[in-house]
């Protein structure tokens, strides 16, 4: 369900990279958008999901907060009984 990195990849998908440290930036970002939607998926959990980003290094962690939303909204969004994941997430670790 994670997207593969090559379907991420900046330069693939025709951003401008005006310079070095902005082609780094856009080249680490959907790594860590990848890695907060695959652990949201992974885990199916809100707060373990948010414990496990808090490790990530500041600059990307609200990357990795996006990608977790939209794991957990997918998950509620195709569960036939639970459908409070992206709530409690937003409501909790989110909202820091």
């Amino acid at each position: 369900m994670t997207p593969s990195a090559d379907r991420t990849d900046a330069s693939k998908r025709g951003f401008f990279v005006k310079d070095e440290t902005t082609r780094e930036l856009l080249a680490k970002t959907p790594t860590f958008f990848r890695v907060g939607f695959g652990e949201a998926v992974e885990s199916g959990d809100a707060e373990q999901t948010g414990r496990r980003l808090d490790a990530i290094e500041q600059p990307y962690r609200g990357f990795a907060y996006e990608g977790a939303a939209m794991g957990l909204a997918v998950i509620d969004a195709m569960s036939p009984r639970r459908h409070d994941r992206i709530a409690r997430f937003l409501a909790g670790r989110a909202r820091q």
